[in-house]
């Protein structure tokens, strides 16, 4: 078996960005022949991007659910080998080194939904979808939030026209659930797929001493099953509406800074409630990975934050995050460990930590400012530290 602790080599490849036949890589064959190619090259760690179902523009950073995974990542042949897809026939999509999400969208879709009415009654007889419900509690949400999305034209959640839906009230989650409840039952069916294949693959690279290492976004995306179902813990306006948003000020790469747009936590909120929101965050990524990046880890530290609607990052201000507080209560329920992404960190709050990213750590010792580099693994969570405090272990 595999020390993690010990030093390792590995490679940052994201999915999508294997080779294949479906017009973006799969949770197939060609991700476990490379672990195999891991395995024989000496190295023991993968690193992905975030696996969610992607938005705007197919970024993984913008997902419609922190905790989903991606339809476009299951593989229709192996539902053809388990007898979901008897009569699939590869469209054996020319390599040509790009992913081709356009022609994907409309071909996968149509495979799975196929899958799915193969499925349907015996899924019905086995109760599956309260399973799943039970198993995954954000699931319900996710599937009602992607059903009426559909319903809609695939617009925002801030766009929707019926606003009862918009502000989830009682009556009008009943009314949709009942009339797209077949959509939702497809939305449930697709996060059970991508389980399957993803415990699988994990449990192949397990066997090949490979570890998989993920990569979590500390925002989460504004046109989000997250936001629209725990409204209250954003910063959000009466009509839901974000009034600060996430971002970076001018820096070395970009004069107006760059306007992120995710809505910002409310995070004296998310304290009264324990961090709850955050706790099944943290706890669904232990589900899907070994060690897990968290972006933008300074975000704990200290934030960014713009007025909405602006057209740039100039204007915006650092606020003071939860910091060790936060810490804490991952420390006291969450069994994982280590934090990492490499950012300079200005004041107010420093977090210090065990490792350094070396092109920001040169240039941050060739300035004149005291400034420390951060870098968070989620593995060993003793590496955060605000000025006077003692570090926990």
């Amino acid at each position: 078996m595999l020390n993690q602790s010990a030093r390792q080599g590995g490679v940052l490849l994201h999915i999508t960005s294997l080779p294949g036949e479906e017009y973006v890589g799969t949770l197939g064959r060609a991700a476990r022949q490379f672990v195999d190619f891991l395995q024989k090259s000496g190295m023991h760690v993968w690193q992905v991007l975030p696996v969610g179902p992607t938005g705007y523009g197919e970024s993984p950073y913008q997902s419609a659910c922190a905790l989903a995974g991606n339809p476009n990542m299951i593989d229709l042949e192996t539902l053809k080998d388990e007898g979901l897809l008897p009569d699939y026939q590869s469209p054996k999509a020319e390599e040509t080194g790009y992913a081709d999400f356009e022609r994907l969208r409309e071909f996968k879709d149509q495979e799975l939904r196929r899958a799915y009415a193969n499925a349907r009654e015996s899924l019905l007889a086995e109760n599956a979808f309260d399973a799943w419900q039970n198993q995954w509690p954000w699931l319900h949400d996710y599937a009602l939030f992607v059903a009426v999305k559909l319903h809609f034209g695939n617009i925002s959640w801030m766009e929707w026209p019926d606003q009862a839906i918009r502000l989830r009230a009682p009556e009008a989650m009943a009314k949709y659930e009942s009339e797209l409840i077949e959509e939702v039952r497809y939305q449930m069916f697709l996060q059970f797929l991508f389980r399957k294949q993803w415990d699988a693959l994990r449990a192949y690279a397990h066997s090949k001493d490979v570890i998989i290492l993920g990569d979590m976004p500390i925002y989460v995306a504004e046109d989000s099953s997250d936001v629209w179902a725990n409204a209250d813990f954003f910063q959000l306006d009466e009509a839901r509406h974000p009034r600060r948003v996430a971002g970076v000020p001018p820096d070395y790469f970009s004069e107006d800074g760059q306007l992120w747009g995710n809505p910002l936590y409310r995070w004296t909120h998310l304290k009264r409630h324990g961090y709850g929101f955050w706790m099944d965050r943290l706890r669904g990524m232990a589900q899907l990975f070994d060690r897990v990046r968290i972006d933008h880890f300074i975000g704990f530290a200290n934030y960014y934050s713009v007025a909405a609607g602006a057209k740039n990052a100039r204007k915006g201000r650092w606020i003071v995050g939860p910091g060790l507080d936060f810490f804490k209560k991952v420390k006291k329920d969450i069994p994982i460990g280590r934090v990492m992404v490499g950012t300079v960190i200005p004041p107010p709050v420093r977090l210090s930590a065990v490792t350094r990213v070396i092109p920001f750590a040169r240039r941050a010792l060739n300035t004149s400012q005291h400034r420390r580099v951060m870098v968070g693994y989620l593995d060993l969570l003793d590496v955060i530290q605000r000025p006077g405090d003692q570090r926990f272990t």
